[in-house]
């Protein structure tokens, strides 16, 4: 296993000593905040500064997507509408408006990015993704998420493809129930994949998220676990050199699955993901970081130039 990364939560609306040993952990290189980060402007900027304070090289997030998917809504924060509300609107202008804002209002706070834009198809049934898509046609979703990438890298924020390979044509919501697809490859190329396919060749995805999809006829382990899809399927057969994200190890889909998140981890890194999100469980973030301090493993030349261009593109 090369040297394992964390992107971890943060307990409250300031650093308490806990979070503090947490972001000096070298496995650590990123925070990623919550509602439960933030009250208003003046306060969160004070917590941005106080994590750079603590190590200037960790990189800040957020889901801040737009829709009933934005951490921030207040005070110095405007109140963005869902990509698939932006797409009705059929007016190019108002992607730059909703890039420029996101942009502007993050930064200004001391948040390098977020985790944008979901490329899932919409389906009005499910229950996790619904309107945070831009339509249920693939081509469509191509289209639109190529402008918002391309006004993102203007405003300098990477994009984060979620939630590879397509949570959107599934019904179930992977923070509370185990998803299952029984299609086969082709039939999820055609749809799901579609614009991940085609976004990555297209040189539009610096980074994806993989979810904790099950796909029974197409590999034994979920995809945030599998060796299938995120080495042979997204590094092989697509010949994706960006960074691979988790989605939340805490989520039900994958702590359902093994004993503890440390052990989803390993899944995840043996798998050949890069950067594990680790969000709400402080007693798992712990456990699983000592049990990485007390190993010594490779660094990863390839990860490391791509982390160093995931984070250039941000300045």
């Amino acid at each position: 296993m090369f040297y394992p990364r964390f992107i971890i939560g943060i307990e409250g609306l300031t650093l308490n000593a806990a979070d503090m040993v947490r972001l000096k952990n070298p496995h650590v290189v990123g925070v990623i905040l919550f509602t439960r980060n933030f009250i208003d402007s003046t306060q969160l900027k004070a917590l941005t500064r106080s994590i750079k304070n603590v190590r200037h090289d960790l990189l800040i997030s957020a889901d801040q997507e737009g829709g009933r998917v934005q951490r921030f809504r207040t005070d110095g924060f405007t109140e963005l509408p869902s990509l698939y509300d932006l797409s009705q609107s059929n007016c190019p202008k108002s992607i730059k408006e909703h890039v420029a804002t996101l942009a502007l209002e993050l930064k200004s706070h001391g948040v390098d990015y977020s985790f944008t834009p979901i490329v899932d198809l919409y389906h009005p049934q499910s229950r996790v993704i619904n309107k945070r898509a831009f339509s249920n046609d693939p081509q469509q979703v191509v289209t639109l998420a190529t402008q918002y990438i391309n006004l993102m890298h203007q405003y300098k924020l990477t994009s984060v493809l979620k939630h590879f390979p397509g949570h959107g044509s599934l019904i179930a919501d992977s923070h509370f129930e185990i998803v299952v697809d029984m299609r086969n490859l082709i039939d999820i190329e055609n749809t799901d994949l579609y614009p991940f396919i085609k976004l990555i060749d297209h040189k539009k995805a610096d980074s994806i998220m993989v979810g904790h999809l099950h796909y029974p006829n197409v590999d034994t382990q979920i995809a945030s676990m599998s060796y299938f899809w995120l080495t042979d399927y997204l590094r092989g057969r697509l010949q994706f050199d960006g960074i691979i994200f988790s989605d939340d190890f805490g989520m039900f889909a994958a702590s359902s699955l093994t004993a503890t998140q440390l052990d989803s981890c390993k899944a995840f890194f043996n798998a050949g993901g890069d950067v594990a999100l680790l969000c709400n469980e402080f007693a798992e973030i712990d456990h699983t970081l000592d049990y990485f301090n007390e190993r010594i493993f490779k660094q990863n030349s390839l990860f490391n130039s791509r982390w160093q261009r995931f984070k250039s593109a941000l300045l």
